[in-house]
């Protein structure tokens, strides 16, 4: 088997051309700011801003605060981001170039539809699955994994409150109606499989983009989606999950290795230590104390 380099493996995703965590940082920040009605990721570093009784959109650029980013940790990460969505105001007008009387509104563009909620059947679709700390959202329709991290069931997409039992009987269903419907919508997409490296029995989900995470919901259909019987799962970061076959014993220890360097003074984490996926479910992966991982596994399971 080639030689792995041990640092690097986990930049496919924590570093990829597309949207990253910071990207989502923001994105989840300015879902929730007053007078925003929708924030997306146009690329890694602009989001797209739209704003409740305001024509037109703006644009946030974090080019400029990325690499202070990069380099920072925790707090640190926190004061760059608040100072990011501090300075987001809503537009006053027209953007930049536009001709006097500008609509907004492209020709033919259909409204946006509005998810009511008292319609189970407009909400079902976009019910997602997203997976933190247990815990986390009392009270929320939850179900743990892997007796460390939870799944709650949220309208939209991660950043959104969690449905909780009132919200499941303002749509005249049971709590389990809506996490199923959840986990449906979660098992029939495709995880976009990208291998870590050319032949590597190792791959990171891509979809969903903004929190690949909640596939440890459903670890028979990322199994299934990797040919696997079996896989070391890692999902260090909400917005990072990365599946390893087991048996690629120095693959699996660059990517542990990897992880511990990801991990090492990161604020927002979700699990930094290994999960063992099966047919049957995850559960904390310890492997015997003679297998080659066993000390990083140890190391990392210390820090969750």
């Amino acid at each position: 088997m080639a030689t792995v380099r041990p640092m690097g493996l986990l930049d496919r995703f924590k570093k990829a051309p597309g949207p990253d965590a910071m990207t989502w940082e923001a994105v989840a920040r300015l879902r929730v700011v007053p007078d925003v009605a929708g924030a997306e990721a146009v690329d890694a570093d602009t989001i797209e801003i739209a704003w409740a009784d305001n024509p037109y959109t703006s644009s946030l650029s974090l080019t400029a605060a990325r690499e202070g980013w990069s380099k920072a940790n925790g707090f640190e990460r926190i004061e760059i981001m608040d100072a990011l969505i501090g300075a987001v105001l809503p537009p006053t007008g027209p953007p930049p170039g536009a001709e006097e009387g500008f609509d907004p509104t492209p020709p033919d563009a259909a409204p946006e539809p509005v998810v009511a909620a008292t319609d189970w059947d407009a909400a079902r679709p976009s019910l997602r699955v997203v997976v933190g700390r247990a815990g986390e959202h009392p009270g929320a329709l939850s179900w743990p994994i892997a007796g460390v991290l939870e799944a709650c069931v949220v309208l939209g997409g991660p950043g959104a409150p969690p449905i909780d039992a009132a919200g499941a009987a303002a749509w005249e269903v049971g709590p389990d109606d809506v996490r199923a419907a959840a986990l449906a919508n979660l098992v029939g997409s495709d995880p976009g499989l990208d291998p870590v490296g050319p032949g590597q029995p190792a791959w990171v989900p891509t979809s969903p983009a903004d929190h690949p995470p909640a596939w440890l919901a459903a670890p028979e259909r990322l199994l299934a989606a990797c040919g696997l019987d079996e896989a070391v799962v890692l999902a260090p970061m909400p917005t990072e999950l990365v599946v390893v076959d087991p048996g690629a014993h120095e693959l699996l220890g660059s990517i542990l290795t990897s992880t511990k360097s990801i991990v090492s003074g990161e604020g927002r984490l979700l699990w930094p230590a290994p999960l063992l996926a099966t047919a049957t479910g995850l559960a904390p992966w310890q492997p015997p104390t003679d297998h080659p991982c066993a000390a990083l596994a140890a190391e990392l399971g210390q820090g969750a």
